[in-house]
């Protein structure tokens, strides 16, 4: 009896103590459950965030590759135009073959996320180590090869780029000596030459090329330097064709007689002599110093048998006592084209070339002209 009146005593007290008991169990067992969400939550979003950081890679190569890329192009076409030009470049034997890195060969990147599907199968210049193809390994390890494939590539380019614009720099500057031996402005003969041939509507402040632009990285100041040292000399190059820069007889010149006041072999009086003498066998031809149209090709009074090229740029040339003349008027003749023959016709001593050069149709010393020409002779030309 007096147990059956304790457990009624102490039933509500056991059972408040249990319900407790399986409050504190429910409590505990939540808390483990939202640990564990938490835990898988936080697992999930580092995947996501791991993922995303792949992606990001991935377009960063991507968009690294198409510059590189693009710039491939650009330096393929400064060699396709220094060997085009190469046979007609008054420094062909700097220029014509330079040393230039071939270019990688092609190879596919198949750029994945694990075992996704690819999210662009890209074509480089670049081949990629074997590292890069294996699917087994993570994305990020195989990230790795194709960067350090990319900064190869980089660096290659920057080799062609210099083996181009290294040497033809080069031979625009000697040129330009040239231009500047005959009295003549190279930078005065580029500029004019780039306003002749500018596209309408073009404009904008000046910037000289050697200030850095912001934004602008090394290859691409690189790249422009190289493709106005290509104008350069193409710009040279042309006016080259029409300016009298070439000798007018094969061989060592030898002077007789030079330009201005002299005492007159005929009549031993001071005269202005307006060319000079250039002494060669009877016979010998006589070649354009540049290219031009024939004004006058015959007898002219004390020149002998004279030949008269135009040449189009403010400048013609002279050549007199010919003894055979092999061209007509109003022909079209190219640079060394033969005239005709050293010959002693009209007031002469003897076998000579008689040799003017003109500007504007006043006649000016030839020497430094000729002085120029031995120096593009000795250039190969």
């Amino acid at each position: 009896m007096l147990v059956h009146a304790g457990y009624m005593f102490f039933h509500d007290d056991i059972l408040r103590g249990l319900l407790d008991r399986q409050i504190e169990m429910q409590y505990a067992y939540e808390n483990q459950l939202a640990a564990a969400r938490l835990q898988l939550d936080q697992a999930a979003t580092r995947r996501i965030l791991d993922q995303d950081d792949v992606k990001g890679q991935i377009e960063k190569l991507v968009l690294r590759a198409t510059m590189l890329e693009t710039r491939a192009a650009a330096v393929a076409e400064l060699v396709e135009r220094v060997s085009r030009e190469s046979t007609r470049d008054v420094a062909s034997a700097e220029i014509k073959a330079p040393t230039i890195p071939p270019e990688p060969e092609p190879e596919e990147w198949d750029l994945r996320l694990g075992d996704a599907a690819p999210t662009r199968r890209v074509t480089r210049a670049e081949s990629a180590p074997a590292r890069a193809a294996d699917a087994g390994l993570p994305a990020e390890a195989r990230l790795v090869p194709l960067a350090l494939s990319l900064d190869r590539v980089e660096r290659e380019q920057a080799l062609r780029l210099a083996a181009v614009a290294r040497p033809a720099s080069a031979a625009a500057s000697r040129l330009k000596r040239v231009f500047d031996m005959a009295g003549l402005s190279a930078d005065r003969i580029v500029t004019q030459d780039r306003r002749l041939k500018a596209a309408p509507g073009l404009g904008g402040p000046f910037i000289p090329a050697d200030e850095p632009v912001a934004g602008t990285t090394a290859f691409e100041r690189d790249l422009a330097a190289a493709r106005s040292s290509i104008n350069a000399l193409d710009r040279l190059r042309g006016a080259l064709s029409t300016l009298p820069l070439r000798k007018p007889l094969n061989g060592e010149l030898r002077l007789s007689s030079g330009f201005g006041y002299r005492v007159d072999p005929f009549l031993g009086k001071p005269a202005l002599h307006s060319g000079v003498d250039l002494l060669d066998d009877y016979g010998e031809p006589v070649r354009a110093t540049a290219g031009g149209t024939i004004v006058a090709a015959g007898p002219s009074g004390g020149y002998g048998n004279m030949v008269e090229v135009e040449h189009g740029s403010g400048y013609s040339t002279r050549y007199g006592h010919l003894s055979q003349i092999s061209v007509t008027p109003g022909q079209k003749i190219a640079p060394g084209a033969v005239l005709g023959r050293v010959g002693s016709t009209g007031r002469s001593t003897g076998a000579h070339l008689h040799y003017e050069v003109r500007s504007e149709s006043e006649a000016i010393d030839p020497a430094r002209f000729l002085r120029a020409a031995a120096a593009l002779n000795e250039m190969g030309e």
